[in-house]
């Protein structure tokens, strides 16, 4: 049990460095790409790397409650009723950023598709493997 903990814990982290260095590099991580979503600061400028990686460091401890089971829900929930109260979420209000959304593209449409269902048919291959 404790292997599958720092497992988790050790993608955790990468997730988490993938994150802040495709924001370095794109202005943006690969989802907002996908999405056309970008951050902006609250002078309409992208936002800086370190502006980024506080963003970041506070959406994955306070919006997903560092990815552990019960808090990640809880957190989860938190968040969603304070972007339905405030029109922004709570790390965004601290740190004076915004979202700002383009029209989506059909092309958008087909990465977002293939991002959600890509992880499901690896996990499913490697679970059939596993139990055959």
């Amino acid at each position: 049990m404790a292997l599958l903990y720092g497992v988790s814990f050790a993608l955790m982290v990468v997730c988490f460095l993938c994150e802040v260095m495709t924001t370095l590099i794109f202005g943006r991580t690969v989802g907002k790409i996908i999405y056309g979503i970008s951050v902006k600061d609250q002078d309409g400028d992208n936002a800086s790397p370190a502006l980024s990686l506080k963003r970041s460091a506070l959406a994955w401890s306070v919006g997903l409650g560092l990815m552990l089971p019960y808090l990640y829900t809880i957190c989860l929930i938190i968040s969603l009723v304070h972007v339905c109260r405030r029109g922004a979420s709570w790390w965004d209000q601290k740190l004076s950023t915004y979202e700002q959304f383009s029209p989506y593209r059909w092309w958008q449409w087909v990465l977002g598709i293939m991002a959600y269902i890509a992880p499901c048919v690896v996990l499913g291959i490697y679970v059939v493997r596993r139990l055959v």
